[in-house]
């Protein structure tokens, strides 16, 4: 398969954020970038089938960004082993459940660094809006 992980935008600091950290949107600055960012992804990946995000609302607007770019020609489906804390072997094991060619995962650092270091072998900061390929 086809993975490309994807750290969310740049979303509110958590210090200026008054509010429930599962709900900090992303800022103008992180929605514009994301932008671009979805394009560069498109214009990189094979024919992408899917795109999977933490529920976390700053997750869940990066995804609709890259699915409003794609097209809006994919499923897209917020999963709770996305969230922040979760265990590595957990992300691992529900991918296992899907069987499409070329999936996007929408997720929080430091998960998509541990999924991508578990597939190459390499250690990768995922700065916000920053997106990578596994082959899995």
């Amino acid at each position: 398969m086809e993975l490309w992980l994807v750290r969310h935008s740049q979303a509110q600091s958590p210090s200026q954020w008054l509010g429930d950290d599962f709900d900090r949107p992303l800022t103008d600055k992180g929605r514009t970038y994301f932008v671009n960012q979805a394009r560069l992804l498109l214009a990189a990946a094979s024919n992408i089938e899917g795109v999977l995000y933490s529920p976390a609302l700053r997750c869940a607007e990066t995804a609709e960004i890259l699915c409003e770019e794609i097209g809006n020609t994919v499923f897209l489906k917020s999963v709770p082993w996305l969230l922040i804390d979760t265990k590595f072997a957990a992300i691992l094991s529900a991918l296992k459940k899907y069987n499409e060619k070329c999936l996007v995962l929408v997720g929080h650092q430091p998960e998509m660094e541990s999924v991508y270091s578990h597939f190459t072998s390499e250690l990768s900061f995922f700065q916000p809006g920053d997106f990578k390929r596994v082959d899995t």
